[in-house]
């Protein structure tokens, strides 16, 4: 046996180079097995603060409808503060669910959803300022980013020319501005927390219809039926945002126990009542929408027999709803257009968004400005009545031209883009959004806040590009 030194060194320089790899990955094993129990204990407190929103969500609610002031407010910013503290996903789902009951309570003119807001700034700034937000712009951000520049010039133009309107301009930056920060913190958040947002605006809807139905609501007769009427809020509008919380919640409910479809039955009952005594033809026109949009969804999600059970469910529950209010359905389609055609479907809308249009057509490129006032000065010259286009594209159009026109549906096409490549969900998340597209055919919410935010949200959910991307958890 010949014995050779190099040989003897090499093998030991061999030796020693295997060992030191083998104490580099013992030692990153546990490393990650250390960050995988930081990442876990840091998620299980995001999962416990979610899984008690529905129910600091529907106390909230029901104490500011029994108990309507400044110590009700009081303990819902406390409520609010302790939740964004502990977990600012936590806050987003209060948050959401909060905004239809905005008008349980109002103080000065200002509704709960600004003192929400307030608290959500800080909370994302504190949460960017930790690198947990990625502002990154894509073709999304960009879009919010047009909208607000169209904004804020056609403000400035209408103050510099026929004098300010403040409110108008106030409430569309607030609004777009807290869209564009939801989808920002939305888009870095995992996808299935989607849940716990349609679960909960599920639930809460409940809350707010059962508000409605027997402590702050009031009933008048109009068209013969008993009409539903809320202090500080429009009945028509608190229709239409019912039937969305309540169909884009019910495919979070879609399981195996059958407690989950009890309780989609219960609230179904108790928020159809407050749909039909809203006496809004867009609200049940929005309901059946999104009815559609959940047979396509839960023919997917379910099996055979699941979707079977599921679909005899919801057409009972439906079917109800037409035989109850079947009446004032009658009434409010087929014999207001026996009485005056269109218009009187319409309630006289097609007037107004006739007059909007031929003020549109003296100012194409810019429009009148962004002016409520001075919108209801021209379409009342042309028909006689102060009143708004009362068409959410009639007035886009009226207010910021065809440039603004292009900008919006920029808007609407990349919402369509994303929603479209959605994973989860995506007819539920596609009827919500043409809902909220037929919604503003028959009103002025363009850039209404509960519209827009949820869109957001969505959109963050969707958006998987960032998801693979996001440096924390």
């Amino acid at each position: 046996m010949c014995f050779c030194p190099m040989f003897t060194l090499h093998e030991s320089f061999t030796r020693r180079a295997r060992e030191l790899v083998n104490e580099m990955e013992n030692t990153c094993e546990f490393c990650k097995a250390d960050s995988q129990q930081f990442s876990n204990s840091f998620v299980d407190k995001d999962e416990r603060a979610l899984r008690i929103v529905p129910i600091l969500s529907i106390v909230s609610i029901l104490y500011l409808s029994f108990f309507n002031g400044l110590s009700a407010l009081f303990l819902l910013l406390c409520t609010a503060l302790l939740i964004g503290i502990y977990s600012f996903e936590a806050f987003i789902v209060f948050y959401i669910s909060m905004i239809p009951a905005q008008g349980l309570f109002v103080i000065g003119g200002t509704t709960i959803d600004t003192f929400l807001g307030v608290i959500f700034l800080f909370l994302f700034v504190l949460d960017y300022s930790k690198n947990r937000v990625v502002a990154s712009i894509d073709r999304t951000t960009g879009s919010y980013i047009l909208l607000l520049l169209m904004v804020m010039a056609s403000s400035l133009y209408v103050s510099l020319v026929e004098g300010p309107d403040f409110s108008v301009f106030r409430s569309n930056v607030l609004v777009l501005t807290a869209a564009l920060m939801f989808y920002l913190k939305c888009r870095v958040m995992r996808k299935d927390k989607i849940r716990y947002i349609m679960k909960t605006a599920f639930l809460t809807s409940c809350a707010i219809s059962f508000s409605a139905l027997h402590i702050v609501g009031t009933t008048v007769m109009n068209w013969g039926f008993p009409r539903l009427l809320i202090p500080n809020t429009n009945p028509g509008w608190l229709g239409i945002i019912i039937a969305m919380c309540t169909f884009f919640g019910v495919p979070a409910f879609q399981g195996k126990s059958i407690w989950n479809y009890l309780v989609i039955v219960f609230v179904l009952v108790i928020n159809l009542q407050v749909i039909l005594a809203s006496q809004s033809r867009t609200a049940w026109v929005i309901s059946l929408i999104l009815i559609l949009a959940l047979f396509m969804d839960s023919k997917k999600a379910l099996s055979r027999k699941g979707y079977f059970l599921f679909a005899v469910m919801i057409i009972i529950v439906f079917v109800a709803f037409i035989v109850v209010g079947w009446d004032l359905i009658y009434n409010r389609f087929v014999v207001s257009f026996e009485r005056a055609g269109l218009t009187g479907v319409l309630s006289g809308r097609d007037i107004l968004a006739k007059a909007g249009l031929e003020t549109f057509k003296k100012f194409p490129f810019f429009g009148i400005g962004n002016s409520v006032i001075l919108e209801r000065q021209y379409v009342g010259d042309i028909t006689g009545s102060y009143n708004i286009a009362h068409n959410g594209y009639v007035m886009v159009l009226l207010r910021f031209g065809l440039v603004g026109f292009l900008f919006f549906s920029f808007f609407i096409l990349n919402v369509l883009r994303n929603l479209s490549k959605a994973t989860q969900f995506k007819f539920i998340f596609l009827g919500v959004f043409f809902g909220y597209l037929f919604a503003v055919f028959g009103g002025a919410n363009y850039f209404g806040d509960y519209y827009m935010i949820i869109i957001a949200t969505i959109m963050g959910f969707c958006n998987d590009e960032h998801k693979k991307k996001r440096i924390i958890r």
